[in-house]
């Protein structure tokens, strides 16, 4: 896009795989396919959807597009983390590629989790958290593709709060 862009409410997406916010983003206008932007706000409570004022995330974009190339590549990289109870929570780096060939789309993304040493589930200071790879081809009214995923359970000392050890995949 050639123009500024700023929203303020409940945002569907913070940024790219980064789900839903209330607060603000905005996004410099493309500088040679190049947009950045920043976020920051409170996340909605998963029990009731209404804003969580002890729980923030704040962020940083970098994005890349050239819808005029034949390949028409996207990426993204996003660097982001959240504060709970006024304490530093999640810390993440996460990067999304994406290729359109005509009828095809080929991508990948990849989730890094920095924790501190120790933590309360024993694992590593860097964790691959999430990994995927997909290829789809669009036949009329269809999409037809296959995805690989690798997702590990969900660490936040926020989530841990409020919601049961089961759902967070630990035992």
């Amino acid at each position: 896009s050639s123009e500024f862009f700023g929203a303020l409410g409940r945002l569907r997406y913070a940024a790219a795989g980064l789900g839903q916010l209330d607060g603000l983003r905005i996004r410099t206008p493309s500088f040679g396919g190049v947009t950045i932007g920043a976020f920051g706000g409170f996340v909605p409570d998963p029990r009731s959807g209404l804003p969580d004022f002890e729980t923030q995330r704040f962020g940083l974009e970098l994005q890349y597009r050239d819808f005029t190339a034949e390949w028409r590549p996207q990426i993204s990289l996003v660097a982001h983390g959240s504060l709970f109870h006024g304490t530093i929570d999640e810390r993440r780096l996460n990067a999304q590629l994406a290729f359109f060939p005509g009828q095809f789309r080929f991508g990948g993304a990849v989730e890094l989790s920095l924790h501190d040493d120790p933590n309360p589930w024993n694992v590593g200071v860097v964790e691959v958290s999430n990994a995927n790879v997909d290829a789809s081809i669009r036949v009329d009214d269809f999409d037809i593709g296959v995805r690989l995923d690798m997702r590990r359970p969900e660490r936040s000392l926020w989530l841990a709060s409020v919601l049961p050890r089961s759902w967070l995949c630990t035992p």
